[in-house]
């Protein structure tokens, strides 16, 4: 495809960013394409934030991005925190709200518990600078019957961002966030919170730290 070629010469550096891409006849002769196919695959790249308006008249430039976040859950609550101090970056969590709603049976079957049981939801951004980056809904039951956090295991993927997530982090329509889903378990395998994420994928990548063996 077209834009997974104009994606890797970004990547390479052959059109760094602030750049202006060539002139429409240009790339229309490199890619030996269409004007309709070249238009669905610089709108591609601007889904994504690789690709802005310039003040040239019908140009396009390479987006300037900051390096993403690298974000470690097992840093536990102040994983942000810690995210944005390691890369001497501004950034916060801010609590946006707390409702107690009743859970609906992915939401059940996840915490192990039975459908319509009143659970607690905890809504937070994460921000830098002023730049929403990501929403976290943690979701716990109301009557909480488990011990001590002692293990946690997650899922992570993408799809398709919601319409309040494309609002809240910046993207367009039918842009893409990255997503985990993590379950906190006691000592005795019950599971004791649930929490969610939606990221920009531009702005957040989501792993581990790993100490390796001396040598």
């Amino acid at each position: 495809m077209i834009a997974d070629e104009m994606r890797e010469l970004i990547a390479l550096g052959e059109w760094p960013p602030g750049s202006l891409l060539p002139v429409s006849a240009a790339l229309l002769e490199r890619f030996r394409t269409t004007v309709p196919t070249l238009a669905r695959a610089t709108g591609v790249l601007r889904d994504e934030g690789l690709l802005s308006r310039a003040a040239e008249r019908g140009r396009l430039k390479v987006t300037d991005r900051p390096a993403p976040l690298h974000l470690d859950l097992d840093d536990g609550d102040d994983a942000w925190e810690a995210a944005c101090a390691r890369a001497d970056v501004a950034g916060e969590m801010r609590q946006i709200g707390v409702d107690e709603i009743r859970a609906d049976d992915v939401t059940a079957a996840a915490l192990g518990i039975p459908c319509g049981t009143m659970t607690e939801h905890r809504v937070r951004h994460a921000v830098v600078g002023k730049a929403r980056t990501m929403v976290e809904v943690s979701i716990r039951p109301l009557a909480l019957e488990g011990g001590l956090a002692a293990e946690a295991a997650e899922e992570i993927g993408a799809r398709v961002a919601t319409k309040e997530e494309a609002e809240v982090l910046g993207l367009r329509p039918g842009g893409s966030v990255l997503t985990v889903e993590r379950i906190t378990y006691d000592d005795g395998g019950l599971p004791l919170e649930l929490r969610r994420l939606a990221a920009n994928p531009l702005r957040v990548r989501v792993g581990r730290r790993t100490r390796l063996p001396a040598r």
